[in-house]
């Protein structure tokens, strides 16, 4: 019978496999994201998170991010890949969507991946936090608060 070794020539390039496929598989939601309906700023950014964190939970894209995450920081080779395939595209997608709040003058953006990364890290970060590392259990959030208060906050900050 064939075995994955057949098929990758190590647990390394299995793993790429893996991020690539994910990729593939979130194109039209990436395109959603970038290039979708653009409500008022404060709604399209309450939409963005919450489309992000729907993502992340429901289809389980949030252990996809651990798993990056760890093999990523301790091996070199798949930081990389991580990267290009798992995270950047989120990133592109949102700074894509934040340029065009930009270009109708609703958005100081400077730098659109600061901005993205700026939204994006906190939603990724709590529900890592309470689905990956257990703190559903001991230290409950309250997604649909947090996100609210981070869209905020957001807008606050980066608004015109």
């Amino acid at each position: 019978m064939p075995t994955l070794r057949h098929y990758f020539a190590s647990r390394e390039a299995l793993i790429a496999a893996v991020f690539a496929h994910a990729r593939r598989g979130a194109l039209g939601h990436l395109h959603e994201i970038a290039a979708g309906p653009l409500p008022a700023l404060r709604e399209s950014v309450r939409w963005t998170l919450e489309f992000i964190v729907e993502g992340l939970m429901r289809f389980d894209l949030a252990g996809l991010h651990a798993v990056g995450l760890q093999v990523g920081l301790r091996q070199p080779a798949l930081g990389p890949a991580y990267l290009a395939d798992v995270l950047e595209p989120t990133l592109v997608a949102v700074e894509a969507r934040l340029e065009r709040h930009a270009a109708r003058g609703e958005l100081r953006v400077t730098s659109g991946r600061a901005a993205a990364l700026d939204l994006v890290s906190p939603a990724l970060l709590a529900v890592l936090h309470q689905r990956e590392l257990g703190g559903a259990t001991c230290r409950p959030l309250d997604l649909p608060c947090f996100l609210d208060a981070h869209a905020d906050a957001f807008v606050r900050g980066w608004s015109t």
